[in-house]
């Protein structure tokens, strides 16, 4: 059963289970304090047991241990605590040259777009600006202009706003619901026309703006 945990870090406290899904939120928040959701004082208590569910923490432990953080009970009341908790690495992007940006495809949707790591992307009249994800000096987007595009199986990949701009079949890149770059080709499974998947390296191009 994976440990319930309660986790201090940047002004803010975040509770949930010790299986690496809080380190996103918590890289780069500086000194971290972690405590086991042990004390069973601040769980709840379903009718017909007399213990906290295995099976729903959500209703049982976490929720009941948010309400009572946010009613002012310190973190340490809460349970031991911890130098252990588990942590995942994100995948970082590099600069291989002031014009290329370097990212990786993490994960194919029902769709087949292949969404990368390379966020945050906002058209700004004619350019594209970005911000890097799991990356640090997110406050120095990068501004690209000219004819940018993206790179992923040694295929060429324009940017556009929308899928209408382009033809059924057409490739293209551009960005998604969630910020995050989107390799796609209209009303077609990219990943599967391009035998894409997770960890293949995709190449932002374009010109460089100070």
């Amino acid at each position: 059963m994976r440990r319930p945990l309660g986790v201090r870090a940047g002004g803010m406290t975040y509770v949930g289970p010790d299986n690496g899904v809080l380190s996103l939120v918590l890289r780069g928040k500086g000194e971290q304090k972690a405590v086991a959701l042990e004390n069973e004082m601040y769980h709840h208590s379903p009718p017909w047991g007399d213990a906290a569910s295995h099976t729903f923490h959500g209703r049982d432990i976490f929720a009941p241990v948010a309400a009572h953080l946010a009613a002012g009970v310190p973190l340490t009341e809460l349970g031991p605590q911890l130098t252990d908790w588990k942590s995942l690495s994100f995948p970082a992007l590099s600069l291989r040259s002031p014009h290329e940006l370097v990212g990786e495809v993490l994960y194919l949707d029902r769709f087949g777009n292949a969404v990368t790591n390379i966020r945050v992307l906002e058209w700004v009249g004619h350019e594209m600006r970005l911000t890097p994800a799991f990356a640090r000096g997110e406050d120095a987007p990068i501004a690209l202009s000219g004819a940018a595009a993206v790179a992923c199986r040694e295929h060429l990949l324009p940017l556009h706003r929308t899928y209408g701009e382009v033809s059924p079949g057409a490739p293209l890149a551009l960005v998604g619901s969630s910020g995050l770059l989107e390799i796609a080709v209209r009303e077609e499974n990219a990943g599967v026309r391009f035998g894409l998947e997770p960890g293949d390296p995709v190449i932002l191009t374009g010109r460089k703006r100070n």
